[in-house]
């Protein structure tokens, strides 16, 4: 049962740590191309 539960913690860390690393990609990607456009 613990193990199970570990897993699935981990997993879920791994969503979020994938899905903020996306978000952060993004915004960084958004603000670069903004700096971009008003050069």
């Amino acid at each position: 049962m613990g193990f199970g539960l570990s897993l699935i913690g981990f997993f879920v860390v791994l969503v979020l740590v994938i899905l903020g690393s996306i978000k952060a990609y993004e915004i960084i990607g958004g603000k670069s191309k903004k700096k971009k456009d008003d050069q």
